[in-house]
Parts: C-alpha cells; structure tokens; sequence
C-alpha cells in the first residue's frame, strides 16, 4: 500500500483530478467505432485480395502442369516434337495433344476442352480443329516441291493500298469473288483473305493480325515462311502458316484464323 503521507483532502483532490483526466482522453464510442469498422473493411479487402490471387494462381497452375505433363509425354514418343510454350486455350478450357510418327516426319493434332492424357482415344485425330505436320524430304525434288507449298507471297506494284497499323501497309486486290489483303513482316508473306459475297472484309481481320504480331513473333524461317488467313471460320482448316527450318518444312493449319497464328507463335 502506498504511504498516505497527504490529508485526506489533497487525496481527493488528486483522485477528482485523475477522473477528469481520463475522461478527456478517452475516444468517444463513435470514433471506436468507426476505427473498428475500417480495420475490418482493411482485413477483408486483405483477405479478398489474398483469395483473389490464390484462386489465379490455383487456375494458372492445373493448365501450366497439364501443358508440362503433356509435352514430356509427346517429346518420349516424338524427340525434339514442338509444342505450345503457353496454353492459348480459352478460361475452362485446356489444350489436349495426339501425335503420330517420327522426329523426322509427324503430325501434331491439337484440340480444346477437359484435359485429357496425352493421346487419348477420345481426342480427335484426322478432324482435329490444329495441325501440325512436319516433313522432312528426302530428296532435291523433294525439297523443292516443299519450298513451292509454302506459297510465299511477293508484293504486286500498283495495287490499291491499305495502312494496317504499327507502320505496316499492305496491298489490296480482287479475284474469283475474293478480296485479299497482302502484306509482308521481315521474312513473312502474309495474305488475308474475305469473300465479297459474303462481305467479309479481310482489311479488319489483317490489322488484328498486326495488332497481335506486334506483340509476339511468328517463328524464324530459313529463307521465307508464309500465312494465309480467311476471314470466315470454317470446319476446314482453311487457315495454315508454312515454314522451313534447316531441312525441315513445317506447316500448322487451323479452323480460326487468330487462334492458328497464335498457336504458330507459341510453338518451340
């Protein structure tokens, strides 16, 4: 116990001076208030945030193991295989893989929807929406008719002209119904293609190809490389991007015109 050496008036006193005291510091009940409900709004946005970024990266995850899983699965059957670097497959979706023969000559046949293993019998083979198909000639003769195929394009002078976009400007022509826009990209020779019937404008769907080329890159040809683009969607693939490396031709066809030149940019 404390010493009482003060009377007990000046003990009033200070305990009366102490009350007062702490009633002046003491926050109104608003202001707690009001204090606990921003620290709660600060968890909770914390905690959506955290939710948030776990739930992308759980998303993220599944897709980037099921493309490693399947690309070790393809490069044990076929060595040296390409493959997609980066799923492309819309959100729900995976990208799914069957393949046939060598390293030297095979066909890579692409599709989307549930993952499914590697060569699964329920995937699609010869109606497959992507291809790939690499061949490797055999001969001079060979070789020359693979160079034919790939069909690269030149520039025509004196044709209308159209601005695509990123400082690039193609040539516009008509024949047999069709309207195509021709352009070229380093090595590329690249044709967009719309039927006048059917008021396809391949002028649009050339600048999205642009757009898009602007910010990935197409794969190093040896001499030259070539993309043809339809503007209608179709169940054929109409849509193909050829290409040699070394003695190599490869060729990707697709049914979407955007979705095959991105698959081509992906593949290493």
């Amino acid at each position: 116990m404390k010493k009482q050496w003060l009377g007990l008036a000046v003990l009033a006193v200070i305990v009366l001076g102490g009350c007062g005291q702490k009633q002046a510091t003491k926050p109104s009940s608003n202001s707690a208030k009001s204090s606990k409900v921003s620290s709660k709004k600060a968890k909770a946005k914390t905690k959506a945030s955290s939710s948030s970024s776990q739930a992308s990266s759980s998303t993220a995850a599944p897709a980037q193991s099921h493309l490693a899983t399947l690309h070790s699965a393809l490069r044990k059957q076929i060595p040296g295989a390409k493959f997609p670097q980066q799923d492309p497959a819309a959100s729900g979706q995976a990208l799914n893989v069957a393949a046939a023969g060598t390293s030297a000559n095979y066909k890579l046949y692409f599709s989307f929807g549930a993952a499914a293993a590697f060569q699964a019998s329920s995937l699609p083979r010869s109606n497959a929406p992507y291809v790939l198909t690499k061949t490797t000639p055999e001969s001079t003769a060979a070789a020359e008719a693979a160079d034919a195929a790939i069909n690269y394009q030149a520039l025509q002078a004196g044709l209308p002209t159209v601005a695509l976009g990123d400082g690039l400007t193609g040539t516009k022509e008509g024949a047999a119904g069709s309207t195509y826009v021709t352009w070229h990209e380093g090595r590329w020779s690249l044709v967009a293609s719309g039927v006048n019937q059917n008021q396809e404008d391949p002028a649009a769907l050339a600048k999205q190809a642009v757009s898009f080329l602007a910010q990935a890159s197409l794969p190093i040809p040896a001499t030259h490389g070539a993309v043809v683009l339809h503007v209608a969607k179709s169940n054929d693939r109409v849509n193909t991007v050829a290409w040699r490396e070394n003695s190599a031709y490869y060729q990707l066809s697709g049914i979407d015109p955007l979705m095959t030149l991105r698959l081509a940019t992906l593949l290493r």
